[in-house]
């Protein structure tokens, strides 16, 4: 519903049922609003989300937590939801990938604050905890991998960190956003390639995604690929 009716959406809409018969794809209808940003799971059954995303009252107001979490299970075959307390204030009230992925079966990329007395230190670091302490859906203690924001902030009067986090993951390769930040740009991308050494990391500048909100990952959708025969 346009992040929470942020902006018109109906041509958004049509995207759907065009993928869907393109790709031959199974089609289950369910009213839940959720956007492919808010989410990330790991193919083992365990999804990491935000509460200040899915449980904002701009998206499913007649739906309680509980809810949410069995429309989740149900269509998207999980068994475990990783609730996080926050995202970033991007445009979208808080998606996940912003703040946190899945890079491999039970290892969980999560963007780090290491300033005291940047805005978001204690909103990052009370995510980080909650990963460091969660379990997947089979019982293994997550692996949490720190990836420190740029500080470089590109909006005027706005606290939107630089998120390196929010990349896309292609199958064989991975673009990543960079932010004019010589130090930072450079130790994302090591970190990135360490975790992915058989993919190629490409960077592209982020700066103009970022004062649009989100970044790489939230202009984008992984579309898996066909079984149709």
């Amino acid at each position: 519903n346009g992040w929470g009716k942020f902006s018109p959406y109906d041509s958004d809409n049509k995207i759907a049922k065009f993928m869907i018969k393109e790709t031959g794809a199974t089609y289950f209808k369910n009213n839940m609003i959720l956007e492919g940003g808010s989410i990330h799971v790991d193919g083992e059954g365990t999804l990491i989300t935000t509460e200040q995303c899915l449980l904002n009252k701009n998206r499913n107001p007649n739906l309680s937590k509980e809810n949410i979490e069995k429309n989740l299970k149900e269509f998207l075959g999980v068994q475990k939801i990783i609730w996080l307390k926050h995202g970033t204030d991007e445009g979208t009230d808080g998606h996940v990938d912003n703040v946190a992925c899945f890079v491999n079966i039970g290892k969980v990329m999560a963007l780090t604050c290491l300033d005291k007395s940047d805005p978001y230190y204690e909103r990052l670091n009370e995510n980080l905890e909650i990963l460091k302490t969660s379990l997947d859906s089979k019982g293994r203690r997550l692996e949490v991998i720190e990836l420190e924001m740029s500080y470089k902030r590109f909006i005027p009067d706005d606290d939107e960190p630089s998120s390196y986090i929010n990349f896309y993951i292609a199958n064989n390769g991975i673009v990543i956003p960079s932010f004019m930040d010589e130090k930072a740009d450079y130790n994302a991308k090591t970190l990135i390639q360490s975790v992915f050494p058989n993919r190629k990391i490409i960077a592209i500048n982020g700066i103009d995604i970022l004062m649009g909100g989100g970044n790489v990952h939230c202009i984008t959708q992984q579309q898996p690929q066909s079984i149709k025969s």
